[in-house]
């Protein structure tokens, strides 16, 4: 084999590079590579002829590496079968399936621009985590059924789950020489040279990073599960504002849900130093989400309550609804319903559209579902003077007044003290929100108290509740 006929792709340090400039200036060779070409092979033609190595004894990391090695081609295999069936499905999210897949085994970027766009596309195995998360996810979002959706998460999850065991079993068992040997003590074993006093500090500076991340995802794992039924109400409701009739409550609710500047709703921020803990904030059980109902129920629930409301007398007086349609009706989130109820906190009165409304909780179900009682105030107490009417009909037209007067004080007592949310107390003080929430950042609560009740139609103080994150009247 001519030397000047071998092209040979290397990279070597600056000394070893000068040592080779001058053996293809002595031997008067073209390029480095044939001067490389030529030392290989006088060495092998120097060892020709010697004895063969004897076998080395296989010892415990040859054997590691072999069943590293087996785990691999396993998970290469399996994915060959995932592969393989989802082909015999002729839908095209079987096809994005398994062009999602195949991404990672054939060593290429992906090409569409919608896919990664501006994101680093390492290149990456089939077994490894991808290195281009937001191409994945991108793929998961235009499959266009929930069965494609459920069948491409449970893929990766089972991808990402086997590279994760396949990670532990390399970093611990390589950790384990890298501790017996002490080699985090020898510079030119260690990346970029650096050294270390002590395994510990080696192992805190390789995992701090990941434990980090771990702790994070933790947290938002921890708040999903505690808020996931609350956010997604809200989301299901702003985007049903177009379709219901009933603006003005669903309204209130979107601009509360999309607002980037209301600070009433913590459930729709994910701010992770905010989260409550389990005792303080009961969780909310996953019925809730069955309990999510699209507005044309709680519309037809407004249109019942009008209805009874113009007969004479109201009937029936009470209206039982679930706990979606009351938070969508009241404009109350569903934790904050749960919290009024595992607190002994109700009743509680709502005002709607300028109109009263008693809620307290009901009873269970048959399904098992929370239900609570809307009553309308102004029809209970309607109904009451009527019926002292119907009772002193025979007296004197004062014994009527009386008795009115004391039905109407009777109720006012019973009456639970008003409750609004920011929005709402906003448009009954007819102030813009941001002005309404300026004077409640820059005032004390005796200058908001006083401020509030001079731009109250009735003159009534609010003050705010922290515990609540609700506005209620000063007393």
């Amino acid at each position: 084999m001519s030397a000047n006929n071998t092209k040979l792709s290397i990279s070597v340090e600056i000394n070893a590079r000068r040592q080779l400039l001058a053996f293809q200036k002595e031997h008067k060779l073209n390029s480095l590579s044939s001067a490389v070409s030529l030392i290989l092979k006088n060495y092998f033609q120097e060892i020709q002829g010697q004895e063969p190595a004897q076998e080395v004894a296989p010892t415990a990391d040859s054997e590691l590496i072999n069943i590293l090695s087996k785990r691999l081609d396993e998970l290469g295999e399996r994915l060959a079968v995932v592969e393989a069936q989802l082909r015999h499905s002729r839908s095209s999210d079987a096809t994005k399936i398994i062009e999602s897949l195949q991404i990672t085994q054939s060593l290429k970027q992906p090409q569409d621009a919608t896919y990664g766009s501006g994101e680093a596309a390492d290149l990456y195995l089939g077994w490894e985590v991808p290195a281009n998360i937001s191409y994945v996810f991108n793929r998961y979002q235009s499959l266009n059924t929930d069965e494609a959706k459920a069948a491409f998460a449970d893929k990766w999850i089972s991808l990402c789950a086997n590279s994760l065991e396949t990670a532990l079993v390399v970093c611990y068992s390589l950790l384990s020489l890298v501790k017996d040997n002490q080699m985090y003590q020898t510079s030119h074993w260690m990346e970029g040279y650096k050294t270390y006093t002590s395994f510990k500090n080696y192992f805190e500076h390789r995992f701090e990073s990941l434990l980090e991340k771990w702790s994070q995802m933790e947290l938002v794992h921890k708040f999903v599960v505690e808020n996931c039924p609350q956010i997604l109400e809200a989301m299901l409701r702003s985007q049903s504002i177009e379709l219901s009739k009933n603006g003005s409550v669903d309204v209130v609710i979107a601009q509360q849900v999309a607002s980037p500047t209301t600070h009433n709703q913590p459930q729709t921020r994910l701010e992770l130093s905010k989260v409550e803990s389990t005792e303080e904030t009961p969780p909310v059980s996953i019925e809730t989400i069955d309990q999510i109902q699209t507005s044309e129920a709680v519309e037809h629930k407004l249109e019942q309550l009008e209805k009874e409301l113009s007969q004479e007398p109201p009937q029936p007086e009470i209206i039982l609804m679930t706990t979606s349609e009351v938070s969508q009706f009241s404009g109350l989130t569903t934790g904050q319903l749960n919290r009024y109820k595992h607190r002994g906190t109700l009743p509680i009165e709502v005002s709607v559209e300028g109109v009263k409304y008693r809620v307290d909780y009901a009873k269970k179900g048959e399904q098992g579902r929370n239900l609570w009682s809307v009553q309308s105030l102004e029809a209970k107490e309607k109904q009451q003077q009527q019926q002292q009417q119907q009772e002193y009909s025979s007296a004197s037209m004062q014994s009527v007044t009386e008795a009115a007067s004391i039905a109407t004080q009777t109720t006012a007592q019973e009456s639970i003290t008003p409750i609004l949310t920011q929005t709402a107390l906003s448009e009954r003080l007819d102030v813009p929100r941001s002005t309404f929430r300026r004077k409640k950042n820059q005032m004390s609560e005796a200058e908001f108290a006083e401020w509030t009740s001079s731009n109250d139609p009735d003159g009534i103080a609010w003050a705010y509740s922290e515990e609540l994150k609700q506005y209620y009247v000063c007393t």
